[in-house]
């Protein structure tokens, strides 16, 4: 029995696959695909629009998937997704502490490269030096991602950026926002974020180094509260629609493997000219905390290890791994 169950849920998968948003295809292409019957389709099909696909059947022009449910689960995210590392192995959770902490253990009891961890909501959604992350339930992608990267790729600097480009450049294309980075990983419309990158190290039981990079993504939230108000936007504030998650979460973990895999082959050079190029502090008076100390200049460039590079007002050239940017007058 368990095995007839599985072979009709493939059955489902193929079906689910094979309908494109908006796109009519016809009852007989679906049977033919599916390898099933004109009524198992249509039990196949109830089945679908019960697990929140809104599907439309017209006589005339056959059937047309309208929204993709906004489900968050290893089986949603798998569909459609075009890697072969990153995000094939997803933990998916309604409400979490902090994706960045479970991460964390996962990877510390052995979790494969590209493993994603992603919920609903974050309790205790964190961010750089200790900052609370706003994460509600079912408006963003709060997400944490494990990777084990090679000895050149170890900065997390550099993979920060790329975490902020894959960011970036998925916004652009899935939503049309008009999104930049600012360094080292912060993802921006104007002058308000849209999404933050956390990396942090650890060890597993082996000794061996990962790096943990966390998203938080602000998607559906049509305001922010308080101080929030000012310094925040989401999807939905800059296109004026609410959108689905799951195409820029696949759209997300795409780009990352395309370039993340960029990088290991050829160091970060493979995607600096995209990243200059939408930086917002290239040519820009900064001014830059480090602990106690304070930088001020011109930044030069962002170069191969994904240090940003600035002539100070003494005339000095110096090179960042990390630190506040922020740009002045």
């Amino acid at each position: 029995m368990q095995q007839e169950d599985g072979f009709l849920e493939d059955i489902e998968e193929k079906i689910a696959q094979f309908l494109k948003v908006g796109e009519y295809v016809r009852s007989d292409e679906l049977v033919a695909e599916a390898g099933c019957s004109l009524d198992e389709l249509e039990n196949f099909l109830s089945s679908l629009k019960k697990r929140g696909y809104e599907i439309e059947e017209n006589p005339a022009l056959g059937i047309r998937l309208l929204e993709e449910p906004d489900t968050l689960s290893e089986v949603e995210i798998a569909r459609r997704l075009k890697t072969s590392v990153i995000g094939r192995k997803a933990y998916c959770y309604s409400s979490v502490g902090s994706t960045n902490e479970l991460a964390i253990r996962l990877g510390q009891q052995g979790a494969e490269e590209g493993a994603v961890i992603i919920a609903n909501e974050q309790t205790k959604g964190k961010g750089r030096f200790g900052r609370s992350w706003v994460s509600p339930r079912r408006e963003g992608i709060w997400m944490s991602l494990i990777l084990r990267p090679e000895p050149h790729l170890e900065p997390a600097t550099a993979l920060s950026l790329v975490a902020a480009y894959s960011v970036a450049i998925a916004l652009r294309e899935v939503a049309g926002v008009r999104a930049m980075i600012k360094w080292p990983n912060d993802v921006r419309v104007g002058e308000k974020k849209i999404c933050g990158i956390l990396a942090e190290l650890s060890k597993d039981a082996r000794g061996n180094q990962f790096i943990v990079l966390g998203f938080g993504v602000n998607v559906n939230q049509s305001s922010f509260s308080g101080d929030l108000e000012q310094v925040a936007t989401s999807v939905k504030i800059e296109t004026g629609e609410k959108i689905p998650r799951l195409p820029l979460i696949r759209k997300l973990l795409e780009n990352l493997e395309e370039f993340y895999f960029q990088c290991k082959k050829d160091g970060f050079s493979g995607i600096l000219k995209g990243v200059r190029e939408i930086s917002t502090l290239m040519g820009k008076r900064v001014e830059v905390s480090l602990g106690g100390e304070t930088i001020s200049g011109y930044v030069q460039d962002i170069d191969d290890m994904g240090r940003l590079i600035i002539r100070t007002d003494d005339g000095n050239i110096r090179e960042i791994f990390a630190g506040e940017a922020n740009t002045v007058r």
